[in-house]
């Protein structure tokens, strides 16, 4: 018989030997066992994922296609001396008001800050802050005080530059910081959002015509003057150290020939100084369009 026409059909059956018919059906019956069993397995894994899902639902993430970058944290001052920084330009120094006494008065004479950026008094010490009506203003016949004035112009930032009338010998170290500490707490009290930097009282020529007034004086206030700025958490810029000379006095090129009144060019080292060394904070200035206008001072 050829073997490429053989077929069964269901009819044969009866005439396929019994041990093969036996063998088949053992066969089918354990395909049909693995098929049920399968499927049951299946069945469980699934439900049993399920379970799981229910129990501990994925949480989708929202993540960005590019993280940005972190900016750089500003660097804030806290207290004591000024470190150096990027120069802050002539913005820096616009926004900022001189006291002070007759060095700062000079910083007008010779036309380094106009009216607006000062307020001082010849022969003014740190006292005179809340005691002497040195500035006036258009159509106003009364004298103001230095904190007066301030609560009235509302500055950006003022400058302290006092101490060299009050190195002569009249007033103690503890008595100096005494009455600075008045005036601080007088000018923060009249403008709360102004920042208050206290300068370093400049140093004196070693040979000058006030000799009461002393470095090892001077020396001693601006320690003094510093630990107050500690422990105040104010600013205190040590331009001192910038006009000093090897000898510990002023460089002559930065004091006039008096030796204890500063120089233009000490003057406009100092400014610099302050651009130098500027004040890092997160304070913002209060706008204030309604200042009143500064009269010029009479130096007859």
């Amino acid at each position: 018989m050829n073997s490429a026409h053989t077929q069964f059909h269901l009819r044969d059956w009866p005439r396929v030997p019994k041990r093969q018919r036996q063998a088949l059906a053992v066969l089918l019956l354990c395909v049909a066992f693995f098929l049920a069993s399968g499927g049951t397995v299946v069945a469980l894994l699934i439900r049993e994922a399920r379970e799981q899902a229910a129990l501990f639902p994925v949480q989708a993430v929202a993540r960005p296609i590019s993280a940005p970058a972190e900016e750089p944290e500003e660097t804030l001052f806290s207290d004591g001396e000024l470190p150096p920084g990027t120069d802050a330009g002539e913005a820096y120094l616009a926004d900022t008001l001189w006291l002070g006494d007759s060095n700062t008065v000079r910083m007008y004479v010779y036309g380094l800050v106009p009216l607006e950026n000062y307020m001082a008094q010849e022969g003014m010490g740190i006292e005179g802050v809340t005691g002497v009506p040195c500035v006036r203003f258009e159509g106003d016949a009364r004298g103001y005080t230095i904190a007066e004035a301030v609560a009235l112009v509302r500055p950006r930032r003022v400058v302290m530059t006092f101490g060299t009338n009050n190195a002569g010998g009249k007033f103690t170290c503890e008595e100096f910081i005494s009455l600075y500490a008045d005036a601080v707490d007088a000018l923060q009290q009249a403008a709360p959002d102004c920042d208050i930097i206290v300068n370093a009282i400049p140093p004196v020529g070693e040979v000058r015509s006030y000799p009461d007034v002393t470095m090892d004086r001077i020396d001693e206030f601006n320690d003094a003057l510093e630990a107050f700025c500690q422990k105040r958490h104010l600013p205190f810029l040590n331009s001192a150290q910038a006009l000093k000379g090897k000898n510990g006095f002023a460089k002559p090129a930065y004091v006039i020939e008096d030796g204890l009144h500063m120089s233009e060019a000490g003057l406009e080292l100092l400014m610099q100084y302050l651009r130098e060394h500027p004040l890092a904070t997160r304070r913002q200035s209060v706008a204030h369009s309604g200042a009143p206008q500064r009269s010029p001072p009479d130096f007859s």
